[in-house]
């Protein structure tokens, strides 16, 4: 190979250290492909779950060592925005 010629390997990138890793990734507000309240209905809850984690009792009834699709976040409201308080454990 030539000297002075650079061979870009794309799995250098992803390093620390490397120029491209750092600051480039973007998260939450941030990131450039931010819909703020425009999000989809899976977005928002994995969103909410990043939040407030998995839920594992229900507020309503009170049973707990719930998981999967015995229990999720429900939206208080119906209007299904990104205000913490509005969702709530159901079973």
């Amino acid at each position: 190979m030539p000297t002075g010629i650079y061979k870009h390997n794309p799995s250098q990138c992803f390093q620390k250290g490397h120029p491209a890793y750092s600051g480039a990734f973007k998260s939450g507000e941030k990131h450039l492909n931010w819909k703020g309240d425009k999000v989809g209905y899976d977005a928002l809850h994995d969103w909410v779950n990043s939040r407030l984690g998995k839920p594992d009792t229900c507020s309503y009834c009170g049973r707990s060592g719930l998981s999967g699709r015995q229990i999720h976040w429900a939206n208080k409201s119906g209007d299904y925005k990104r205000d913490l308080t509005d969702w709530v454990r159901l079973c």
